[in-house]
């Protein structure tokens, strides 16, 4: 199930909202995966116009960042909590930047108390991202060296054809070099074990 990124930028309600329990619950219990490609909003839209740079380098470069907000709305408004069969794939986001923002939730639950307020979630916001979601990635040498803080399961390795940042017609070749200091099992759960179990395939 693919849906908007950022849903108010279309006019509909935050997905924390309550209206949407239902839609989480049935897509929970069916075991569909939802896609949330990366994307613009409003202020990276309005960036991409006034960005500088001839191929608009700027602006391509920022998107994966700006997917760190979708991933802690899944986990921080407590939708994961709510919705334990739900799967989330973050989708042509990379990896590298993951580890990062997971450690950094954990610390602000710690540092400013978020399990004593009403209504925060309960476990650390990295136990949801373990559980209920993945991203894929093309090329990430550094998520791939970090892949153990991340999670060798949450991990989906993707050609991205036919789109510029494809490895298509060298992915053999890419696999290769990714995955050649990887332990083969870890290597065919990114490369294709992971998929088929998240997809039911």
């Amino acid at each position: 199930v693919q849906l908007p990124l950022y849903p108010t930028e279309i006019g509909l309600e935050p997905y924390w909202d309550t209206r949407y329990d239902p839609l989480w619950s049935v897509i929970g219990e069916v075991g569909l995966p939802i896609s949330q490609h990366v994307g613009t909003h409003s202020y990276l839209s309005n960036l991409m116009h006034q960005d500088p740079t001839s191929a608009k380098g700027l602006f391509q470069s920022l998107p994966p960042i700006f997917m760190s907000e979708v991933l802690g709305s899944w986990v921080v408004t407590g939708i994961l909590e709510r919705f334990p069969k739900l799967r989330i794939v973050l989708v042509e986001a990379g990896l590298g930047w993951i580890p990062y923002y997971l450690e950094r939730l954990d610390r602000m639950q710690e540092r400013h108390g978020w399990n004593t307020f009403p209504g925060m979630i309960k476990q650390k916001p990295s136990f949801y991202w373990y559980r209920q979601m993945s991203a894929t990635f093309e090329e990430d040498e550094f998520g791939i060296k970090n892949r153990a803080d991340i999670g060798v399961e949450n991990l989906m390795w993707a050609t991205d054809y036919p789109h510029p940042d494809s490895t298509w017609p060298d992915s053999q070749k890419v696999i290769r070099q990714h995955f050649a200091d990887v332990p083969i099992e870890e290597m065919r759960l990114m490369v294709g074990g992971n998929a088929a179990r998240i997809y039911n395939l």
